[in-house]
């Protein structure tokens, strides 16, 4: 899996985490089994691969706390992921993630009307030097729409899954 595999899954699991934080419903609404499709790309310049993804979204501590785990393939290849994500009220969010064997924690989220936005920063083992971007959630009718780009001018979107509840 390419390095912005596991950032654009791991971010995805992230993200997937909510709006309202007071005893936040929306982690509630987000529990149970979450299918969708997409596309990612390695790089700004890469050519586009499709994605499937299959995750369970499980709401603990009053929906304050929401544990994922899932699994994404594409181009041949597959990841397991795990993540954990805690409402700290006010629009703030904390979360953890770990596929292929490496975690990033503290990563921070805000929420803005609709829209839940986290910032992620990791080292990029192929330029030797750090990566960041943001990634964005918007619940839209029945579907979870996600999408992540890099931090910097001229920069697009690296990529966007749709999933919808099972």
């Amino acid at each position: 899996m390419t390095l912005f595999s596991r950032v654009f899954l791991g971010l995805l699991l992230l993200a997937s985490s909510g709006l309202p934080a007071v005893g936040d419903t929306f982690l509630d609404q987000l529990s149970g089994t979450w299918t969708g499709g997409g596309w990612e790309k390695r790089n700004l310049d890469a050519v586009r691969e499709a994605l499937r993804c299959d995750f369970a979204f499980v709401a603990k501590d009053r929906a304050e706390f929401l544990s994922i785990s899932g699994r994404c393939a594409g181009g041949g290849k597959r990841n397991d992921i795990w993540a954990e994500i805690r409402s700290l009220g006010g629009g703030r969010y904390r979360a953890s993630w770990m596929d292929a064997g490496r975690k990033f924690e503290d990563m921070a989220g805000l929420l803005d009307g609709r829209a839940l936005t986290f910032t992620w920063r990791i080292f990029d083992k192929d330029s030797g030097g750090a990566v960041s971007g943001d990634f964005n959630l918007e619940l839209s009718g029945g579907s979870l729409i996600l999408r992540t780009g890099q931090n910097h001018p001229g920069a697009g979107e690296l990529g966007r899954l749709q999933l919808q509840r099972r």
